[in-house]
């Protein structure tokens, strides 16, 4: 009689030991899968970020150069297409005020077309 009991609480403790195992693995694949979702989930955030950054950036940009542009047109150092003047040399363009460095249209006398 011992010796059947024995080997009862024997298989009985195996069997336990058999679900535990099981219930081992099980837990260790749903650990693996959690972590392969929290690395892609990081990356994602990453690459999220990155972009925001990225995003902001050309805001800063945008928002400099429209400032820039404001600054510009409010001084009145910007031609506006429908505002463009008839220049015959370049010492009519200064004594009309324009002072910045560039590239101007001049319309000499006797030529057809006009040169920059």
């Amino acid at each position: 009689i011992l010796e059947t009991r024995v080997r009862q609480m024997e298989t009985k403790h195996l069997k336990e030991l058999e679900d535990i195992r099981t219930e081992k693995d099980h837990l260790q694949q749903l650990v693996s899968h959690q972590s392969n979702t929290i690395g892609l989930l990081e990356k994602s955030l990453h690459v999220a970020s990155s972009n925001a950054s990225l995003l902001q950036q050309q805001q800063l940009q945008l928002l400099e150069s429209v400032q820039n542009l404001v600054s510009l047109v409010s001084q009145g150092k910007v031609l506006l297409k429908k505002e463009e003047r008839l220049f015959q040399d370049c010492m009519d363009i200064l004594q009309s005020g324009f002072n910045l460095s560039g590239v101007y249209t001049l319309h000499i006398n006797n030529l057809t077309e006009p040169k920059k």
